[in-house]
């Protein structure tokens, strides 16, 4: 045995793999050079893989600070000889160091095969979840759980055809199945998207019994190549057709001549044993070029049916359906917070009838956005809008940056009925002139906010022409359907939605307070905030007891503020959802929107809280619900706010008309539930889609 002051010329390698994380983690922390160690040891630590002795050390590092670590373990003796010259159908991921007193290597990896985010946003989101490992009595910086799953899961896929690697996928899924709770489940699939994995990573959830959260989102080029890569078969072969396919024609001789004539130093790292000699070589390059020529023709085969592949983690359509591995995608300019349920129900109910459903959405800014109500779905695909002042006196438009490769694929694409959107008549143009993806319109069938000046009417025009030459259309009332059908588009392909939100019952019971009333909604002057806050001082008088809660806020929350720190009867609350919302309309007898009316009136009827409101010229197509003396008031056109303060006063002391329009309410809550909206989405979409297939 050597003696203690002598250097150690040979590790065992259930010694040096340990020693190794020791190092590399000792010489990150002295550059200040994040990493996260991978795999291995600290995968058996964390209970997601069965022990076995590891014979390497894989790390990931910072792709900014690479070059840094790689200097540092070269100042240390350890090299990486691999001159990275072949061609690969993934990027280079990972480059392996070795030293000559080591037994093991040291895997650095800048990227992981089959997450398609960008590296740098890959790294860090992997870093802000990060948790820690002992090893060699030393903490390493290690991904935590989930993202540690995804990494092991996608090295098993990423080569299908190995029984090791099956193995190890059944391993991961054996560990990873007790570790995961339904909540935990959603978090998987949610990081699986946000670091480009939804449909890389989707053989494993969906076998690990996870949400698709995100599944479609990933571009059909890298989709390609990674089918390319997990495809069976001689992937050498595969790897230079690929690279001889990407490169430009005048450039392809060339690099024929460098496959078919790999240099002596290239041979030789290849294959070590190689014995000197120029006729070694010569005979290295003879065998490879027979290997090589004869797998040409299936590696060829390979890359064309790699075109289009992709699509194999939808679910497929039964022969009654319209296809398999239909595509719906819907954009909205945002998504607010009452959306969200109705389009989980409807993602579920399509993915029933194996059709894929993406929504595209971006978010709220200005005034919009003080209101409060953006929603999120994890799944969701989100962009970056631009608004853009392109006519004096007209509304801003938009452009939405919907990543093409959705658009690519899509059978359907669902888009607001708005001339503002630029988007929409790019979709239409494409549409007319290729067939493809088809068009569907969504909305009210016509402005019913727009002024009457000449750019609100040249507007109205132009929506009337565009209303007419989509492939079908969603009317969100019956009346809304009558619109579009004035314009000449086909009844037979209108189908009315019934458009209506999710409601949310109080956490427990509420009473129902006397002289109570409520205001939900956004603050903007098509409420016609000051008439309401007019009509309140008067009801105030003549009922002495009464009190109004105004839940909501936006561009008019000044006025309502104003008002409440003087006014005794008046109690804002701002922007409230769910479960209080909820509350505050079952203690209340009646809802009050004297202006713009929309989905509120669903809301009136699900908590039996009877809505008094105006006959507006621009009320939303919901109005239609709304039955003067059944299930609500209507008053005329014109009401001053004390003839509006006198009905609502009136309604507050009879008891018997109070009661029958609750029943009103009650009858109607049962009709216009986002439930029934989901159904008749879905089965006008189906019906597009069987349509666009004759």
């Amino acid at each position: 045995m050597p003696r203690h002051d002598e250097p150690v010329s040979e590790l065992a390698l259930t010694e040096a793999v340990p020693l190794a994380y020791a190092l590399v983690n000792r010489l990150a922390g002295d550059l200040g050079v994040r990493v996260l160690f991978i795999k291995g040891p600290v995968a058996d630590q964390q209970g997601l893989r069965t022990r076995h002795v590891s014979v390497d050390v894989d790390v990931m590092v910072d792709p900014a600070q690479r070059d840094l670590l790689g200097d540092g373990l070269s100042s240390l003796g350890w090299a990486d000889e691999d001159p990275h010259t072949s061609p690969r159908v993934l990027p280079l991921h990972s480059w392996t160091y070795r030293h000559p007193q080591w037994p093991c290597e040291l895997d650095v990896h800048d990227r992981f095969p089959g997450f398609f985010a960008e590296p740098q946003t890959v790294f860090d989101t992997l870093w802000a979840r990060r948790t820690e490992a002992s090893i060699a009595t030393r903490t390493v910086p290690t991904p935590d759980v989930a993202g540690h799953t995804l990494i092991l899961a996608l090295h098993a896929l990423r080569d299908p055809d190995r029984s090791f690697h099956r193995s190890a996928l059944d391993d991961v899924l054996g560990k990873a199945g007790s570790r995961f709770d339904e909540s935990g489940l959603v978090d998987l699939a949610t990081l699986a998207h946000a670091l480009g994995a939804a449909d890389t990573a989707a053989p494993f959830l969906s076998r690990l019994g996870a949400p698709p959260v995100g599944v479609g989102t990933t571009s059909e080029a890298d989709l390609r190549v990674w089918n390319l890569r997990t495809m069976g078969g001689g992937r050498a072969a595969v790897s230079w057709v690929e690279e001889l396919r990407r490169r430009p024609w005048r450039a392809r001789p060339q690099f024929i001549w460098y496959a078919l004539m790999l240099s002596e130093k290239e041979l030789r790292l290849a294959d070590p044993s190689l014995p000197e000699g120029r006729k070694a070589v010569l005979g290295a390059r003879a065998r490879r070029l027979r290997r090589g020529l004869g797998a040409v023709p299936s590696a060829v085969a390979q890359v064309r049916r790699a075109r289009g592949r992709g699509a194999e983690t939808t679910p497929s359509v039964d022969s009654s359906g319209p296809g398999p591995s239909a595509s719906v995608v819907v954009v909205q300019e945002l998504l607010p917070e009452y959306r969200v349920p109705f389009f989980a129900g409807l993602r579920d109910r399509l993915g029933r009838e194996g059709v894929e459903l993406t929504v595209v959405h971006g978010f709220a800014r200005g005034d919009r956005a003080r209101r409060g109500d953006q929603g999120a779905l994890p799944w969701a695909v989100t962009t970056a809008n631009r608004h853009l002042a392109l006519l004096p006196g007209a509304p801003r438009a938009v452009w939405q940056p919907v990543p093409r490769d959705l658009l690519d694929r899509a059978d359907l694409v669902v888009v607001e009925q708005a001339n503002r959107h630029l988007l929409n008549h790019l979709l239409l143009g494409r549409y007319l002139l290729r067939g493809r993806p088809r068009l569907v319109l969504w909305g009210h069938g016509g402005n019913l906010q727009a002024s009457g000046d000449l750019v609100a009417r040249a507007g109205e025009a132009v929506k009337r022409r565009l209303s007419a030459r989509p492939h079908w259309w969603l009317a969100y009332t019956a009346g809304s359907a009558e619109r579009v059908a004035a314009t000449g588009f086909p009844r037979d392909r209108i189908t009315v939605v019934q458009n209506a939100v999710a409601v949310t019952p109080p956490a427990a019971p509420v009473e129902r307070l006397p002289d109570r009333c409520v205001y939900v909604g956004s603050l903007y002057p098509d409420k016609r905030i000051d008439f309401l806050l007019e009509a309140g001082r008067r009801i105030a008088e003549l009922r002495p007891e009464f009190r109004l809660v105004v839940i909501g806020d936006g561009e008019d929350r000044g006025l309502v503020e104003r008002a409440a720190s003087s006014e005794g009867w008046l109690d804002h609350r701002g922007s409230m959802f769910g479960e209080e919302t909820a509350a505050e309309l079952e203690r209340s007898q009646l809802l009050l929107m004297p202006g713009l009316v929309g989905l509120a009136v669903v809301d009136s009827f699900a908590h039996e809280c009877p809505m008094v409101t105006i006959e507006l010229p621009f009320h939303s197509p919901e109005i239609e619900y709304l039955e003067d003396g059944v299930n609500g008031v209507c008053l005329p056109s014109g009401v001053s706010a004390e003839q509006y303060a006198a009905e609502v006063a009136a309604l507050l002391g009879d008891a018997e008309r109070l009661e029958r329009l609750r029943a009103g309410c009650r009858k109607a809550a049962s009709r216009y539930t986002v439930e029934a909206m989901v159904d008749h989405v879905a089965d006008g979409l189906l019906e597009a889609l069987r349509r666009s297939r004759k």
